[in-house]
């Protein structure tokens, strides 16, 4: 959402077609199919609108990176794994970010 799409249309084309080539799964489209340079989740401009504390803005991400690595790999201990972090800990967070709010 913060992209800005220099390359318009086009360059729209352009990444959904090497998507789609290089995907993981031939289904569906995940974020980490996107180009890296795509991931622009805050800006300095935003932090300082939003009157948003550093903590919240460090879960916000944090909640993003386990409910992508949650839905890719569905245990906490692929989630571990693919994360680098203890299995509790990869438990923990599953509890706090997705768990709770089912």
């Amino acid at each position: 959402m913060n992209y800005s799409w220099p390359g318009n249309i086009r360059e729209l084309d352009h990444i959904i077609q090497k998507m789609v080539v290089l995907s993981t799964d031939s289904h569906e489209l995940l974020p980490q199919d996107l180009p890296k340079n795509l991931f622009k989740f805050f800006s300095t401009e935003q932090i300082v609108k939003e009157d948003t504390s550093l903590d919240d803005l460090l879960a916000d991400y944090e909640s993003r990176i386990i409910h992508d690595a949650y839905n890719k790999y569905k245990t906490s201990t692929h989630v571990a794994k693919a994360l680098k972090i203890s299995q509790p800990k990869a438990y923990r967070l599953i509890k706090k970010y997705i768990k709770d709010t089912e």
